[in-house]
Formats: C-alpha cells, structure tokens, sequence
C-alpha cells in the first residue's frame, strides 16, 4: 500500500470492502515492506504479514487506550514502522483522527501541533532535543497534549522536554520493525522516568524462557558463550541483548526475513543458544 492524498481520503469512505476483494486473504499473506532504519547496516525491507498488522494495530490502541475523539500527530515518514505501525495502525483499529506532517520542523512541530488541536503527538530519536533547543516561547505550553508517545528519549532530555511543554505523560517504548518483542514505559512521575520498560518477576514467571536477556561482547556484539558453547543468561540488573525463543520446525512463523534477502534474515537466527537444536 502506497500512502498519498487520495488513500487517506478514502479512510473516510464506510462503504464495505465487497467480499471478492476479501476472499482468499490469509493472516500470513505479505501486507507491507517496511525498512528498517539501517542502524546496523544498511535498510532492509521487513516482510511484514497481515496478521502482524493486525495484531500490534489492536495490541497498541488498547496500551495507550486510543479513542475515537483522539486526534494523533506525526512527523514521521510512514514508509517506517514508526508511524505506520505505531501510529497508522492503531488509529485506523480505533477509529481516531491521524495528523499528518509533511516533515520535520522545529519551528513548524508546535504551530502545527496546536492548529490540528492534537492531543497525542509521536516522537523518534533526537527530535526531542531539537525541540528543547528551540528558542522559548510564551506558547511553549499553548496545546492539547497529553500525551507524548514514541522511542530514543534520552535521560538528559526527558524532564526538560516534559517541563518546558507541559506533558503529562511520557510513553517510551522500545521495538524494531524486524524484532518479535518490545517494551512500553507509560511515565507519569519520577518511578519510571529515563526507562524503556520495566520486567520483574511476573514477567520472567511468563515471559523467562521465552525473552531473554544474554551476554554480549561489548565491542563485536557477539553473544558470549560458556565452556559449553552456550549462551550465558544476565543476572537481574546486569545489561545485556534481548533475544526470543522460535520453534526450530517453523522459524518463518515468528520471523517472516528480509525481502529478497534470506541470507540476512537467517543471519538473525541464532542457533544452539541454550541446549542443542534450540533457535
């Protein structure tokens, strides 16, 4: 699907899909190429299927509890899975009202912002900092926002960018658009302020043997293994890679690979992690 003009006017239009246009699709059909942002090699188009589209456009209208009356601003390119997937998705799942920039802008983000009286707005990366930087205004806290949502908020940053612009609520989360897992961090005070997410012990109750936190070489970024050949599990607290368990009969199943590339995709896939056969 190509995003222009005439595809988002058509969001308006209720008429029902006719069922011959429907008929055959499957929830492992491709639905979307969407590149990665290239930041350990170059990008990479993610086969995305349409179950996956499915799955995280409800699973992220119920975490930020989108409603129909909310109006969700970006400045992200929607060739991304920031915005396609974190945002797109989501509000076509809930039916709310998708603000569209035609690109970044430090002097344009919160004239922009305020005109569409958005009350959501998505961030990426530094533009954050771009915005703290920006000279003061009298109207730095003239809008509607409540929320701000998105990833790469740094810790010097975070509060400042709160308390210049009145945010109530910082939600940082951490996924990639070709991982099988993420975490989300709703802050609202000073408890999980500068996390990505917090996983204690119900999480490893469920969650412990399939996300897992292993050892890496700092400097290759190579997992660690033991005498044994194994990978070594972190200790609570102790920094490490995140890698998730797949069934070694059906690896597609959980992670589709790269288009036309299935030499990168198989490089994700790492074999004999903690016993022989395991994927």
């Amino acid at each position: 699907m190509y995003y222009n003009a005439e595809s988002i006017g058509d969001l308006n239009d209720e008429t029902p899909l006719p069922e011959h246009l429907r008929k055959g699709w499957k929830p492992t059909d491709m639905s979307a190429l969407l590149y990665t942002s290239g930041s350990t090699g170059l990008p990479k188009a993610v086969v995305v299927i349409r179950g996956r589209e499915m799955a995280v456009g409800h699973s992220i209208s119920r975490y930020l509890r989108l409603k129909p009356s909310d109006r969700f601003y970006t400045c992200m390119p929607l060739y991304h899975g920031a915005a396609h997937a974190l945002l797109v998705l989501p509000s076509i799942h809930t039916g709310n009202t998708i603000v569209l920039s035609r690109k970044f802008s430090h002097s344009k983000f919160w004239p922009e912002v305020r005109a569409s009286k958005a009350n959501i707005i998505q961030y990426v990366g530094e533009l954050c900092r771009y915005l703290v930087n920006a000279p003061p205004s009298p109207l730095d806290k003239e809008h509607h926002v409540e929320m701000a949502f998105g990833n790469g908020l740094r810790p010097d940053i975070w509060e400042k960018f709160r308390e210049r612009f009145g945010i109530p609520v910082i939600y940082e989360l951490y996924a990639a658009t070709d991982g099988l897992t993420f975490s989300f961090n709703e802050n609202r005070g000073d408890f999980t302020k500068f996390a990505i997410g917090r996983r204690g012990i119900i999480h490893r109750m469920l969650r412990g043997r399939v996300d897992v936190l292993v050892k890496i070489d700092p400097d290759t970024e190579d997992i660690l293994r033991d005498e044994n050949g194994f990978a070594m599990k972190c200790k609570i607290g102790e920094p490490g890679e995140a890698i998730h368990q797949i069934d070694p009969q059906n690896p597609d199943a959980a992670f589709q690979g790269y288009f036309k590339n299935k030499a990168a995709g198989d490089k994700r896939k790492i074999k004999n992690v903690f016993r022989k056969g395991d994927l």
